[in-house]
């Protein structure tokens, strides 16, 4: 065993010991300093105390389900249609579009602004938000 112990190790391990851990120090060395160091030993009850506290504290559950009210809103955005297919397509135009730069390298700098606009014309036009909300239909309203 040391013969003296510091205070950052002997609030390492009253930490350890207030959240169940093994802690780095022996417990009598703990002791020790904590009997010798009248801050630790201050903060130390204090940790004790703010345990006590939140360890008599209780969360509260919410009973409620939304689920039910939400899922008949949320499920006819998600199965409007498929999002792979646009995308799919997307791919296969990118793939001859870059097979045809490697055909025409003169070309390349003409073929890339129409190609750029187009992905970002289709990726603007593509986009959906499955989890949009109607201002005019409340959610308790049939």
């Amino acid at each position: 065993m040391r013969d003296e112990t510091t205070c950052d190790e002997a609030m390492i391990a009253a930490m350890a010991l207030a959240d169940g851990e093994t802690p780095p120090l022996p417990v009598e060395a703990l002791r020790a300093h904590l009997e010798a160091c009248a801050e630790c030993r201050a903060w130390s009850d204090d940790l004790e105390h703010t345990a006590r506290i939140l360890s008599a504290c209780r969360r509260r559950g919410d009973p409620h389900d939304l689920w039910p009210a939400l899922s008949p809103r949320v499920a006819p955005y998600g199965a409007r249609r498929s999002p792979v297919a646009p995308f799919v397509a997307l791919v296969v135009v990118l793939v001859a579009f870059r097979l045809v730069l490697y055909g025409a390298a003169g070309l390349a700098i003409g073929l890339k602004l129409p190609a750029i606009a187009f992905v970002v014309a289709a990726f603007l036009t593509l986009r959906e938000n499955p989890f949009r909300i109607e201002a005019e239909r409340p959610l308790g309203a049939e």
